[in-house]
């Protein structure tokens, strides 16, 4: 389904009627599924399949190529930023993995070890399943998927998840999607972000 196909069709099934108008430019299609989704959450699940953004003008909604732009906009510490809120997550923060398999198979050498070494060690057990048909599922099959499911795994959980909302009023003409430098000394920050919320 299009985009502007899968949006009419959230509008069409929400509980209330709904005041919005749509408009998209994202030519791509997709299949997703809104069971039980109140409007924000079926939209959110538009962004996620449909790489898009949305842009709200009152009741007219956007829904557009994900294409941010650099316009050259800087925050600075001192100067431009309002406020900014840091947020760590480090629950799913792993380093030490041991990682299990189809009928509790495990690897020879019990745990995978990041290269990354914090004060203390994250240790985690967690399960892979497997892709193979059930004939296939031999140890000189089995292990090597695991390991590899293991290292993937410990690849995109070894440093925290981290999130910066900040605040400023910019005085560039930007818009929703634009990216933006954000320096701020005192966090060692310097990063490029996209704007959100104008």
């Amino acid at each position: 389904m299009s985009a502007i196909g899968a949006l009419n069709y959230i509008d069409d099934r929400a509980d209330n009627d709904s005041p919005f108008s749509y408009t998209s430019n994202v030519s791509s299609s997709n299949t997703a599924y809104f069971i039980r989704k109140n409007l924000l959450e079926a939209w959110s699940i538009m962004e996620e399949y449909w790489q898009g953004v949305f842009d709200a003008d009152n009741f007219q909604i956007g829904f557009n190529i994900d294409s941010p732009i650099d316009k050259g906009a800087t925050l600075n510490y001192g100067v431009d930023l309002q406020g900014i809120e840091v947020i760590e997550d480090w629950s799913g923060v792993v380093t030490k993995l041991y990682p299990t398999g189809y009928d509790g198979i495990m690897l020879p050498e019990k745990f995978l070890l990041s290269e990354i070494e914090y004060q203390q060690p994250y240790t985690k057990t967690v399960h892979f399943e497997s892709e193979f048909e059930e004939e296939d599922k031999t140890p000189e099959n089995l292990i090597p998927e695991l390991r590899a499911n293991a290292r993937k795994y410990m690849l995109q959980n070894e440093v925290p998840r981290v999130s910066y909302t900040v605040k400023s009023d910019v005085q560039e003409n930007l818009d929703i999607g634009d990216l933006i430098v954000v320096r701020h000394p005192v966090l060692l920050l310097n990063t490029q972000v996209r704007g959100i919320y104008l």
